[in-house]
């Protein structure tokens, strides 16, 4: 008879382990060291923290420390400073002082996995799949008695955004004005209000023909990239969308007068959203150059193609499978893609990279492989990295990103580098770094507090985010305005989080002028009794009832919704079919001689 102990490792973790509820998978673990191994399988807790709480890190360079993640995600903790403007910071209707240090905000019975910020706003995801907002989406004025179906209604603390039958979000971006989300049948929304987002039903997404990998927001536009690494992009203020975008808010409107709930307001915290659909086609960006020089074998020798992108104000930045940096610019206008993809060597290519003299000048070391797998960009800035204890961070000049070329160098700072970044975040003129330990470091701009490096009336002269020198200090706080600006912070430096204690970042976001971050508690007995919601088959007991203990922080969850139906108003339009609407697994076994997965 075959003991579970000798079936194959892919068989185990693929799938009768998955199949365990959490306190008979923590027991099998403790009976023997192969067991034990498996236990600690990175990819089978990535895999987990996937399933059961809808986050799997694809935003950072992230390669390990699952399992830790795992158990961190049943009481994460949502930090916000900077601009409390607009409601961004959803802390309440506070005064209009910045906030220079990290406060906590509270989502009550959310477990936020992602956060993402806008011009004037959050958003966040949570492992429900359910997307929560504040701040406005849009700068601007809605009446008392508008709803969430304008674009500027503010919120001062979160609100849930609520489809007519529900639907998990898998991934969640926001541009300076907008947001995209991208749902578990990889269907894109657009956000252009809180109330009313559309689907987009372009032939060119649909399942059959693409599938989406990955949404990004650029300055004004939206872009996707498929599995083949096409990029398809957007503008949903001009050209046919902006005009099918005005078309749908004239009809909304015309039925306000007999439908109050065509406003979209808040009730009880939750808005109950419109959703329509829009078929048009967006704009299928140019292939890659074919002359592009080898800098590392592609895995599985698959064809060259771009496995990530990034995007500011009219450009984007592409990652190609074999480490390749790439730009693209846009015309102003936003109807259609200008010129073709540019090769940047000098942010990827190892021996173009070391050539670079602000190594020496700051006298750091340069790894001998450099090999570039992440990249971000927001505004005018955008930043190539690679994880790892020898990381590389490379950020394009200040403001030149769109105008980038084969000739322009790196900017290096120094303090980034060898620190094991996993993410960079960039907001207007203030950035942020997060590195595999937990620690979130920022540099810029004061951007009246959103560094997060506390208040520079009550930091010594000369700390990192604090003033110069005594008669500075002295002249800012008897000013009028307390806050006046401190010098920029060239070295980046560690933001602190609930009064020093031990805390551990896993995600951050930035814009406009305010900071956000989700942390967890290192410390045991700081955290709260939470217990997040539960989202795989794999842990409920059929009859409905917990699968799990409560310390380990786990509910079940219903079966997966499909995606909303959208709401159809009379009268349609004509034009433009608009309606309204793993890794190689390891071989051998436990014991004193046995190999776990990988090793």
């Amino acid at each position: 008879m075959t003991r579970f102990l000798d079936l194959p490792v892919d068989l185990l973790l693929d799938n009768l382990i998955p199949l365990l509820r959490l306190p008979d998978l923590l027991s099998l673990t403790s009976t023997c060291k192969f067991f034990y191994v498996i236990g600690e399988d990175d990819i089978f807790w990535k895999r987990k923290l996937k399933e059961d709480y809808n986050f799997d890190g694809k935003g950072t360079a992230r390669n390990s420390g699952w399992k830790f993640i795992y158990r961190g995600l049943r009481n994460p903790q949502i930090y916000v400073w900077g601009n409390p403007g607009n409601g961004r910071l959803g802390l309440g209707d506070i005064d209009r002082d910045p906030v220079p240090s990290p406060r906590r905000l509270r989502i009550k019975g959310s477990s936020v996995v992602d956060l993402v910020a806008g011009g004037w706003s959050f958003h966040a995801l949570d492992s429900a799949g359910s997307i929560y907002a504040w701040g406005q989406l849009q700068d601007g004025f809605a009446g008392t008695n508008e709803g969430f179906s304008a674009p500027s209604k503010k919120t001062d603390t979160p609100i849930k955004l609520e489809f007519p039958n529900e639907l998990r979000v898998i991934s969640l971006r926001c541009s300076r004005s907008f947001a995209l989300a991208m749902d578990q049948n990889h269907q894109i929304w657009t956000f252009m209000s809180w109330g009313r987002p559309y689907r987009l039903t372009s032939d060119s997404l649909s399942p059959d023909n693409a599938r989406i990998v990955q949404i990004e927001c650029g300055w004004n536009f939206g872009a996707v990239l498929t599995d083949e690494g096409q990029v398809l992009i957007w503008w949903p203020e001009s050209g046919a969308f902006g005009e099918a975008l005005e078309e749908s808010t004239r009809l909304f409107d015309s039925q306000i007068a007999e439908n109050d709930a065509m406003r979209c307001k808040a009730v009880n915290g939750v808005v109950k959203c419109m959703p329509w659909d829009l078929n048009l086609d967006p704009v299928s960006l140019p292939r890659l150059p074919n002359s592009l020089p080898p800098l590392r074998p592609i895995p599985n020798d698959d064809a060259l193609k771009l496995v990530k992108i990034a995007a500011g104000e009219n450009f984007i930045i592409g990652l190609t499978n074999a480490g390749h940096v790439l730009t693209i610019g846009l015309d102003d206008e936003g109807l259609r893609p200008s010129g073709s993809w540019e090769y940047l060597p000098n942010f990827c290519d190892g021996t173009k990279v070391r050539e670079n003299g602000a190594f020496a000048e700051q006298n750091v070391p340069v790894p001998e492989n450099i090999q570039i797998t992440h990249i971000s960009a927001h505004f005018r800035d955008f930043v190539a990295y690679s994880p790892g204890s020898s990381s590389i961070v490379l950020l394009s000049p200040h403001g030149e990103a769109a105008h980038t070329t084969a000739n322009v160098h790196a900017r290096i700072i120094g303090g980034l580098q060898n620190r094991s970044v996993i993410s960079v975040h960039l907001g207007d003129y203030h950035y942020g770094a997060l590195t595999s330990d937990g620690k979130l470091l920022t540099w810029g701009q004061f951007s009246t507090g959103a560094l997060g490096l506390g208040d520079p009336a009550q930091l010594p002269v000369g700390a990192p985010g604090g003033y110069a020198t005594e008669e500075e200090k002295a002249n800012a706080v008897n000013s009028s305005w307390r806050f006046f600006n401190p010098p920029n912070v060239e070295t980046p430096s560690e933001v602190k989080f609930g009064n020093g204690k031990n805390k551990y970042c896993f995600a951050a976001a930035a814009g406009g002028w305010h900071f956000g971050a989700l942390v967890i508690d290192l410390e045991p007995g700081n955290e709260e009794e939470v217990e997040p919601p539960m989202h795989s088959d794999s842990e409920r007991h059929q009859d409905g009832r917990r699968a799990g203990g409560r310390h380990l922080g786990i509910l079940p969850h219903g079966p997966q919704a499909t995606a909303p139906t959208p709401i159809t108003p009379p009268l349609m339009p004509a034009f433009g079919h608009f309606r309204i609407g793993f890794a190689g697994r390891g071989r051998g076994r436990g014991g004193p001689n046995g190999r776990g997965r990988g090793a």
